[in-house]
C-alpha cells in the first residue's frame, strides 16, 4: 500500500451547465466516484467538462483548451447547434477541499463576443485558508472586479486569457488552487505507438500522454525515480496476468519495453518477450495501471484523473483485481471511471455513495446519485448493485 504525505485535494463537487450533452448539472464526488450508464448517455461529456477547466488553467488562455476540445462549437449544446441558435455560454464550475482544511472553490464561464471570438465571460475564484483569510477574485469580460488586496495592481486583462495564472505569481494559496486544478487527464489507449522503441524527450517529466502513446518512456521515468509505484503496478500485473510483469530498459538512447515472462514451474526462469507479441489487453491493462501509479501527469501532480471504461481493458475475471488498484491508487489520486459494466461495480470497497448513475432524457445527460430504493434493495442484500445493473434496475434518484 502506498502512504503519501501531502496535502491532497479533494473536488468535492462539480457544477456543468450547457457542455454538449450536459445543459445543466451539479455533482458530488468522493475519493473514487464511478459513472454508471450505456453508452452514449454522456459519461463521456462530463469528464471532458473537467479536463476543458484543467486545459484552460493548465494553458492559461482559451486557445489551447478549445483547440484540444475542437473549438467553442464542439463544447456548446447539440441542440444548439442543430436549430442554428447563439451559442449558450458554457461554464464549469468545482468545490475544493484539502486535507489541511483549506478550501476552495473555482468557476469559468466562457462564451464568444460580437464577433464569434471566443472570450472569458466570467472567471471567479476564492481559496479560504488555515487563518480563516479569504483569497478571491472575479473578472467579467476582461475587467477585475472584488478581489483582494494583492490583486488590485491587477484591473485588466486579455478578454482570451485567465487571470488564475497571474494571480498565482503573488498569492501562494492561488498556487495551491492551480496545482490541484493542472494535470487533468482522461486516459485512452493508441496500441498501435506501444510497440516501438521511445527516445526520451528533453525535460521528460515522466507523464502518461492521455492516449498513452509515451507508456514505455512514463514506466522507464518511474522505474528511476520511484521504484516502490513501479513494483505495484508490476504486483497488479502479475496477479492479473498470471505472472506476467512489464520492465523496460534504456538502450542507444531510446526506452524499450518488455514483459518478461515465465517459462518454469518454479518461478525462476523467464525470458523477455516484445510488446508487439503480447495481447491487446496485456498492453491496456498496462497502460491503465501506469495511469493510476503515475508518480506526476504531464501537466503536474495530478490529484485527478479519469478512467474511460476500464473493462475494456480488463478481463471480466480480474475486473475486481483491478479496482484493488483503483482503490489503492485513490489514496494519492483522486479517480473518475466511467463504465457500464455490473462486474465492475460489485466490489466489497464500492457503495451506492461512490456510484453516479448516467442517463439520457430528451437529448440532455442527467447525472444523479443512486436513488433510494436501489439503496435499500443493496442494503438488505437482496441483490448487488451489480446484479440491479444486469437486471436494469439500478436507478438514479429524481432531480430536484
Amino acid at each position: 500500500m502506498l502512504h503519501m504525505k501531502m496535502d491532497r485535494a479533494t473536488i468535492t463537487s462539480v457544477s456543468i451547465r450547457n457542455f454538449r450533452s450536459i445543459a445543466s448539472t451539479d455533482v458530488n464526488l468522493s475519493r473514487l466516484t464511478v459513472f454508471v450508464g450505456r453508452n452514449g448517455t454522456g459519461k463521456s461529456n462530463f469528464l471532458q467538462a473537467i479536463r476543458f477547466l484543467a486545459d484552460a488553467v493548465g494553458s492559461e488562455s482559451l486557445e489551447v483548451a478549445l483547440e484540444r476540445a475542437y473549438g467553442l462549437n464542439s463544447i456548446v449544446p447539440t441542440t444548439s447547434r442543430i436549430k442554428g441558435q447563439k451559442c449558450p455560454d458554457v461554464s464549469v464550475g468545482v468545490d475544493i477541499c484539502f486535507d489541511s482544511g483549506v478550501s476552495a472553490a473555482y468557476r469559468l464561464i466562457v462564451g464568444s463576443n460580437d464577433q464569434s471570438t471566443p472570450i472569458v465571460r466570467n472567471e471567479y475564484a476564492k481559496v479560504t485558508a488555515n487563518d480563516g483569510r479569504v483569497h478571491h477574485f472575479t473578472v467579467a469580460e476582461g475587467t477585475l472586479g472584488e478581489r483582494s488586496a494583492e490583486l488590485k495592481f491587477l484591473e485588466h486583462i486579455a478578454s482570451d486569457r485567465l487571470a488564475l495564472p497571474v494571480a498565482m505569481t503573488v498569492n501562494p494559496e492561488f498556487k495551491r488552487l492551480t496545482a490541484a486544478l493542472g494535470g487533468f487527464d482522461v486516459y485512452d489507449y493508441r496500441l498501435d505507438k506501444l510497440s516501438a522503441s521511445q527516445a526520451v524527450p528533453p525535460g521528460e517529466r515522466g507523464g502518461l500522454n492521455d492516449d498513452s502513446s509515451n507508456l514505455a518512456v512514463c514506466l522507464w521515468h518511474l522505474k528511476q525515480t520511484d521504484p516502490h509505484r513501479f513494483d505495484r503496478i508490476n504486483t497488479y500485473l502479475a496477479r492479473m496476468l498470471d505472472g506476467v510483469t512489464v520492465d523496460v530498459q534504456l538502450i542507444n538512447s531510446g526506452v524499450v519495453m518488455s514483459f518478461p515472462t515465465m517459462v518454469s514451474d518454479d518461478g525462476k526462469g523467464s525470458f523477455p518477450v516484445a510488446p508487439f507479441l503480447v495481447s491487446d489487453g496485456t498492453l491496456r491493462m498496462t497502460a491503465a495501471l501506469t495511469a493510476l501509479f503515475q508518480s506526476s501527469t504531464r501537466n503536474g501532480v495530478g490529484s485527478l484523473m479519469g478512467l474511460e471504461e476500464p473493462e475494456a481493458a480488463v478481463h471480466p475475471a480480474v475486473l475486481p483485481i483491478f479496482l484493488d488498484a483503483m482503490v489503492e491508487a485513490s489514496a494519492f489520486r483522486q479517480i473518475l471511471v466511467s463504465t457500464h459494466s455490473p462486474d465492475l461495480i460489485d466490489h466489497a470497497e464500492l457503495s451506492a455513495e461512490n456510484i453516479r448513475i448516467v442517463e439520457r432524457r430528451n437529448g440532455n445527460t442527467l447525472i444523479t446519485p443512486v436513488d433510494d430504493i436501489s439503496k435499500e434493495t443493496v442494503q438488505e442484500r437482496l441483490y448487488t448493485l451489480g446484479e440491479l445493473l444486469r437486471l436494469n434496475q439500478l436507478s438514479g434518484a429524481t432531480p430536484s
